[in-house]
């Protein structure tokens, strides 16, 4: 391979790409020693051992960009729609046909501070009876 066109990672020490190296202004070539992979592996592992460190980094960031943090949630959220949805359905099902008390307290549709678990256990055996109700036709 062509020297221009490639360099050695000092951590891994394999020969690769230019574009396998990220961006550093101040070394002589303009790219970082350690490649992309072996970078993200660092970082990685340097988070796993900070999280302390991690989180107020990430919080000091978001504080100092706000208009950014919210398009990047925003976006995350965006993406990762597909998936959620079929684990929300799955999850409010289950909530519904067990009739928990945070499903009966939203059918009653009442200040939640208000309602004695004696209602509550009212509503869900009628919405068991109804439920029986509108099976059987």
């Amino acid at each position: 391979m062509d020297t221009h066109t490639t360099k050695t990672c000092s951590k891994c020490k394999q020969n690769l790409p230019l574009n396998m190296f990220g961006v550093h202004k101040q070394k002589k070539d303009g790219l970082r020693a350690w490649c992309k992979p072996c970078n993200q592996a660092d970082t990685r592992r340097w988070g796993k051992s900070n999280p302390e460190k991690k989180a107020a980094g990430r919080k000091d960031w978001a504080e100092k960009n706000p208009d950014r943090w919210k398009a990047m949630k925003l976006e995350s959220q965006h993406r990762n729609r597909a998936s959620r949805l079929p684990k929300q359905r799955v999850l409010a099902k289950q909530k519904s046909e067990a009739l928990s008390d945070n499903y009966v307290l939203t059918a009653l549709r009442i200040d939640r501070n208000l309602v004695s678990k004696e209602l509550i256990d009212l509503k869900r055996v009628q919405i068991m009876i109804y439920r029986y109700i509108r099976g059987r036709k």
